[in-house]
């Protein structure tokens, strides 16, 4: 892909002035946002991150509910809505940017209300899941020769 400086060095005529510094230099930044639309954009950015934060821990607790839904069907559950949540979230948050300006504080809102609804119910999946493994964590430690009762 060309850029733009590169197009208009190829396409501009030689003189035989030597260019002017303002000349030489780069097309000026773009003009900074103004506060508001920083603001808002900013509350964007921030759910929207804290979600991409998120997303691979779902998965792993996915995953884990897919190995071990059917002994354990309380954490599948829970894993579900965990995950149905943030898939609301995901369709909310990308509508944020069709959202009248003036309603978008009360959206923002709505939109912190669901993600400390997701944290509850992630705090919820995870001590589910930790249980899990304590339960199981023991099973696992029994050495062979103990676990088999010695032919005598």
């Amino acid at each position: 892909m060309l850029s733009f400086n590169a197009i208009a060095q190829t396409t501009a005529p030689a003189t035989s002035k030597p260019a002017s510094p303002a000349a030489t230099q780069s097309a000026p930044a773009p003009q900074s946002p103004t506060k508001a639309t920083t603001s808002k954009d900013t509350r964007k950015d921030a759910f929207t991150k804290e979600l991409n934060e998120m997303q691979p821990k779902v998965a792993s607790l996915n995953e884990k509910a897919k190995k071990s839904g059917s002994t354990n069907p309380e954490f599948a559950k829970e894993t579900n809505k965990l995950n149905e949540m943030v898939n609301v979230f995901k369709t909310k948050l990308a509508r944020w940017d069709n959202a009248p300006e003036n309603q978008k504080d009360a959206f923002a809102q709505t939109l912190k209300n669901d993600w400390d609804e997701i944290n509850t119910q992630y705090h919820k999946t995870e001590a589910l899941s930790k249980k899990m493994d304590t339960s199981v964590a023991p099973q696992k430690k029994v050495p062979a020769a103990e676990a088999a009762p010695a032919n005598k």
